[in-house]
């Protein structure tokens, strides 16, 4: 029977070759799509499980309450790691991690990396990398030791084997390599280069960083608890640690609270800064990747219940001769699930040639193998069967349903149902392809207005150096005067902060409110330069800027910006004294307020802030002119040159810096761009083989509307005013639904562009898609039209 069967199949598919290379070809764009999909979800959800009993480590997460807001973060207080291995029985280890980065140097090799870890001697024991030089078990002991990644190890030592035992010099600490690290996978929330003991820092600059101790709050801890512990029910052993915070609670008028949250969990939710939040975007990818598979199907649908009327002899004939419904639905989805695999074969090599593309589009590592993995085969086969049964379940239901007498008497003209779902499937695929389309016009216009936005600072032409420790204060004043001797160079500031590029401290400070009563507001502290406003192009809205001339302004007074005055309600704040809560002996004077800028991403709204000089800057802005910028950096190189030999010159320009922000924006507009036009592709593919059918059936048709005068432009309109409804019926309804998506996307954003004054988003993609589909039908239609009457009805 099996073997009936698939002749069967093989001599329809040969026998209608158009039709089936469209359903093959719609089937394997959907599953390539699906597959692509599958492989990039799956790695998003496959972060840091690679680590031995994964589900039993967790970071820290902070929750701070002031009066103005509260705040989550994961970093935590530096005596938290202690604190939890001394107090708690299910804490098997505990570490801190605090970032840095510096000069790295081997002989005459020197590179400078910001991936470099302090932790504590337990990390190996919580987290576990392939070491393939050195034991994890000593690796951290020696204070004065650094493990390494097995490409900063060949990059500094020129193979990965000559580093382990090698002394190297780390911004003047001699440092010996105790462990060669395998590279870090790119799945992972915790990415470094390099490692070494947080003992080796001195006390008092631990707590400076608040890496240690019960005040600042600046580095992250890792925690590996017991197995099988909960850690649900451990959190609510957390409070206890207050007894070692209440003091700076009540001094600093903050409330804070700890809780534990599992490790490999950072990437796909949301607790604050430090983790990532991407569970939506991984909703939003699976649905995608659905719709997808569901459009595929749709379209195989569509043309089989089309295909019905001329499949209704063959289903007559065999049910008069005895075979059974039940029979006949096992053809027609054998049929269906040797189309599938077909398409699947098909997929598999569309899947292994977009790769390298999708791999660019994405920037991360795939591969094609994961799809028979053992985690991932029976999901392959779940998609499988899932396809095979949407697209070949309703048809095989309807052409099995025939009435064979009216059939064989030439009565049967269709099946109502079918005509209903063909049209309904239809709207429904042009309703996902307007809504994809139009989501991602308004990503890249919501993009688009936060280049153009008023930053509140001119981004563009400003260079970005930083210091070290070969400069003091009065060197790194020189270097800055013999720069702007350059004609090229506009302008140039020492700073430790730069907007959108790096931040400070927030830090809150006490003030004398309008009602009379001493009140507290948090500050984005920004430690600048005297020339910071002029480089930046900032403009002062009063008072006035600082000044070398006044020997006070190097550390008494301070500029707000605009968002003070509302944050305190004092209107006119220059010459008003604000303190320090953390230290009352800093207060300072008001000389200035600023326009607003942006100091973080458009994510955030705009925080109040203070400017002041900065003691120890250990940055340099530079505004250079546009016309030869390559002569001036290279002007600049010879310059730092000349006043240090120990680093290397590496600039950074401020605009690459501000498009890097909005980075993960920018690839889910291109990754939703590509699927939403495959979508559309595959969508069209259908209507094209619909169309390409109804021609057939229409041929009688046409041959004599052009017998009796029908015109060109009439029959056209004919064959394509039944889809252009359909088309315009799947707009109205897909409008209202993407205005939702896309209003819930853009809360993600402080700043955002108005969806009503983007209706011409809406109406470009109504368009487009109306255009395509007439373009479609028309093609189909004057190949039609273009048959001679005389050959289309010689037979009647």
């Amino acid at each position: 029977m099996l073997k009936n069967y698939l002749k069967i199949v093989l001599r329809n598919l040969w026998r209608h070759k158009v039709f089936s290379l469209i359903n093959i070809f719609g089937l394997s764009m959907g599953l390539s799509c699906t597959f692509l999909l599958y492989l990039y979800i799956q790695h998003k959800l496959s972060y840091d499980n690679f680590h031995q009993d994964a589900e039993s480590i967790y970071m820290v997460q902070t929750t701070m309450t002031s009066d103005n807001e509260t705040e989550e973060f994961i970093y935590t207080m530096g005596g938290v790691a202690e604190a939890l291995q001394k107090d708690y029985p299910e804490v098997l280890a505990a570490s801190r991690i605090r970032g840095w980065g510096g000069l790295l140097s081997y002989k005459n090799n020197k590179l400078s990396s910001d991936e470099l870890l302090y932790v504590d001697e337990p990390f190996f024991d919580i987290l576990s990398y392939n070491f393939l030089y050195g034991n994890p078990k000593e690796a951290l002991k020696n204070p004065k030791s650094i493990i390494l990644t097995e490409t900063l190890a060949k990059k500094l030592f020129g193979d990965a084997s000559l580093a382990f035992q090698q002394t190297l010099s780390f911004d003047n600490e001699s440092l010996l390599v105790t462990g060669v690290i395998e590279n870090i996978p790119d799945n992972t929330s915790l990415t470094f280069e390099g490692v070494m003991p947080i003992s080796v820092l001195p006390e008092e600059q631990l707590r400076d960083m608040g890496a240690a101790g019960w005040l600042g709050i600046g580095c992250q801890t890792i925690v590996r608890l017991q197995n099988n512990t909960d850690y649900l029910s451990f959190n609510e052993k957390l409070p206890a640690l207050q007894q070692y915070y209440q003091d700076s609670e009540e001094k600093y008028g903050f409330k804070l609270s700890m809780g534990i949250v599992p490790f490999s969990y950072l990437h796909l939710y949301d607790f604050g800064e430090g983790s990532e939040g991407n569970m939506t975007y991984v909703y939003v990818l699976s649905a995608l990747a659905f719709l997808i598979l569901i459009i595929a199907a749709a379209n195989y649908m569509n043309l089989a219940t089309a295909r019905s009327i001329t499949r209704s002899k063959e289903v007559g004939i065999r049910k008069v001769v005895g075979s059974f419904r039940r029979q006949l639905m096992i053809q027609f989805l054998v049929e269906a699930f040797i189309f599938v695999l077909l398409a699947f074969c098909l997929s598999l090599f569309l899947v292994e040639f977009f790769l390298p593309f999708f791999q660019d589009l994405i920037g991360k590592e795939l591969t094609v193998k994961t799809i028979f993995e053992l985690d991932s085969i029976w999901l392959t086969a779940l998609i499988l069967l899932i396809l095979g049964l949407l697209s070949g379940l309703y048809p095989a239901v309807m052409l099995s349903s025939f009435n064979p007498v009216k059939v064989l008497k030439g009565k049967f003209s269709g099946n109502k149902q079918g005509i209903l779902l063909r049209k309904s499937l239809i709207v429904f695929q042009f309703v996902i392809s307007v809504i994809m389309i139009s989501c991602t016009l308004l990503i890249f216009k919501q993009l688009d207005f936060i280049q153009q936005k008023d930053l509140g600072f001119n981004k563009e032409q400003l260079m970005i150096i930083s210091l070290n420790d070969d400069f003091n204060n009065s060197k790194a004043n020189s270097f800055r005067e013999e720069l702007l001797e350059n004609p090229q160079i506009q302008n140039a500031s020492l700073t430790n902060v730069v907007p959108s590029y790096n931040t400070w401290a927030r830090n809150a400070y006490q003030y004398m409110s309008t009602d009379g009563l001493k009140r507290q507001v948090d500050l984005d502290d920004m430690p600048v330069g005297y020339d910071f406003l002029e480089t930046m192009e900032m403009e002062l809205l009063s008072g006035r800027n600082f000044s070398r001339e006044i020997r006070s302004d190097s550390s008494k007074v301070c500029i707000v910006n605009a968002a003070f005055i509302e944050a305190t309600g004092i209107q006119d704040p220059v010459g008003k004294t604000i303190t320090s809560t953390y230290s009352e002996d800093r207060k300072l004077k008001i000389i200035g307020v600023v326009k607003d800028f942006h100091l973080h991403s458009f994510h955030n709204e705009v925080r109040p802030a203070i400017l002041f000089i900065a003691p120890n800057p250990y940055s340099l802005v530079i505004r250079v002119k546009p016309e030869n910028v390559s002569s001036t950096i290279s002007h600049v190189e010879d310059s730092w040159a000349s006043f240090t030999k120990k680093y290397p010159f590496e600039p950074k320009f401020l605009d690459v810096s501000f498009a890097n922000l909005y980075e993960t924006e920018q690839k889910q507009g291109k990754l939703l761009m590509s699927f939403s036009l495959l979508a559309i592709l595959i969508a069209f593919l259908g209507i094209f083989g619909l169309v390409a059918f109804s021609m057939q059936q229409k041929r009688r048709e046409i041959g004599i509307r052009k017998v009796l005068g029908a015109s060109l432009q009439n029959i056209i309109l004919l064959i394509s005013k039944d889809f252009l409804r359909l088309v315009s019926l799947a707009i109205i309804i897909a409008v209202p639904i993407t205005y939702y998506f896309a209003g819930q996307w853009l809360q993600n954003f402080a700043y955002k562009i108005n969806l009503l004054e983007n209706w011409h988003v809406f109406v470009l993609t109504a368009f487009g898609v109306i255009s395509i589909n007439f373009i479609t039908t028309t093609f189909q239609a004057l190949r039609t039209i273009t048959l001679n009457p005389v050959d289309v009805l010689k037979d009647e």
